[in-house]
Formats: structure tokens, sequence, C-alpha cells
């Protein structure tokens, strides 16, 4: 059977973390989750969800898939090589406008011939200086361990606010009470992050955010483009 390129996902608040350590450091290798049908010699690149939004890690799989624990079937991937030039999920969409994984990016896929040689010769390119990454990028994390009726009292109450809630009851507000104006706000709770607003802009607190939560700084307006779930 010939070599198979295969995209997987890390979706676990560290994994961009531990990926880049790995890489750095030169550790031999990595136990990771893959698909069924990951084969040893098999081609694999490791895409971290938002707000990262873009591949990071190519490496090559030691063993066939197995069983796992944490995930339904693993392998241990070795020679990582860390992109410095993240391959974006945007830049994905656009050179390959109607390949389906990229509309969603969730889930493990097998890559067409013509998407892993794209990917390959896109590693060997460095960004066009235009397109620099800003990297003093804000990125707050807010803990949401309330559990009462004022909070959130389940997991599922904070993933209906950040899917729908934040849109349909609260006009895009979120509030919060500091005075920094980040441009990311990820929403965690026990640990776990749940989600992320990409910030339009913060204004001052209105009656109604006073009323609601009166400890109240500022009053943010955020757009949700894409939501990760992490449920303990």
């Amino acid at each position: 059977m010939s070599k198979q390129s295969v995209l997987i996902l890390g979706d676990h608040p560290g994994d961009y973390e531990s990926l880049q350590k790995v890489a750095k450091t030169q550790k031999t290798d990595v136990r990771w989750s893959c698909t069924k049908g990951t084969k040893k010699g098999d081609e694999i690149w490791i895409y971290i969800q938002a707000p990262i939004s873009a591949v990071v890690v190519v490496g090559e799989a030691m063993k066939d898939a197995e069983p796992g624990e944490r995930w339904p079937y693993v392998t241990r991937v070795r020679n990582i090589r860390w992109i410095e030039n993240h391959i974006t999920l945007d830049e994905m969409r656009e050179a390959f406008p109607e390949w389906a994984w990229p509309k969603a990016a969730r889930g493990k896929t097998y890559l067409e011939d013509d998407v892993a040689a794209w990917l390959r010769k896109r590693t060997t390119q460095a960004p066009a200086k235009e397109q620099a990454r800003p990297v003093d990028r804000s990125i707050w994390i807010f803990g949401h361990g309330d559990k009462t009726e004022a909070g959130f009292d389940s997991p599922e109450a904070l993933q209906h606010y950040i899917k729908d809630g934040i849109f349909d009851e609260f006009d895009r507000r979120y509030r919060y009470t500091e005075k920094q104006d980040p441009q990311t706000i990820v929403l965690s709770r026990d640990g776990f992050a749940y989600g992320h607003f990409e910030i339009e802009g913060t204004d001052e607190p209105n009656k109604k955010d006073k009323t609601e939560y009166p400890n109240v700084a500022k009053g943010g307006r955020g757009l949700s483009r894409q939501v990760i779930f992490s449920v303990p």
C-alpha cells in the first residue's frame, strides 16, 4: 500500500505549545491521535483549531493505528517538523474552494495527492512581507467558574451561550471587568477552553449592562468566527 497523507487535529488546550516544544527540542516522537486506517510511514499533518486555525506540524507515523484511551485510534509520530510560517485555514480554503474539509475544519481526513503536494510546497515558502502575522496579538482567557443561575450551571449552558446565546440574547455583547482591550477572548471552565470571540470593538457599559452585571467595567462587542468545543 502506498504512503498516505493524513490531516489530523490538535483540539485540546495546550496542544499547540506541546507540539512546538516537541519540534523545537527535537524529541524523538510523540503519541497522537490518528485515523483508523493510518499506516506506518504515512505523512501526518496536524491542524490546530481556533484561534490558531492553521496547520503547524508535519511528521511521519511510526506505526499502524491502534486503539487508544484519550482518542479512538493513536500512533506515534516522528520526524516532527514545526512549520514556522503556519498554513492557515483561509489559505487552504482559497487554494481548494471545492475541498469540503476546510469549510468546517473538523475531524480527521485523508488528503488527495494534489492537496498533499500543495502543503509540502507551501512549507518551503517564506511569508510575504505584506502578509506577515502580528506578533503582539492580545488574547485573554476568562474563566467561568460560577455554577449558579447567575453564571453557567453546566458545560452545556456555556456551550449554548457561545454558539447561540451571545447572538440571540445579548446582541453580541460580552461583559467583563478588565480595563484592557483584548483582540481575542477565550472562554474556559474548569481548565477547559470552550470557545473564543474575535472582538470587533469595546464601549462603555450601558444601563442594561450595569443592571444585569453590576461589576462590569466595559461592554465588549464580540463576534465568534469559529467555536471550539472541548467538553470535560
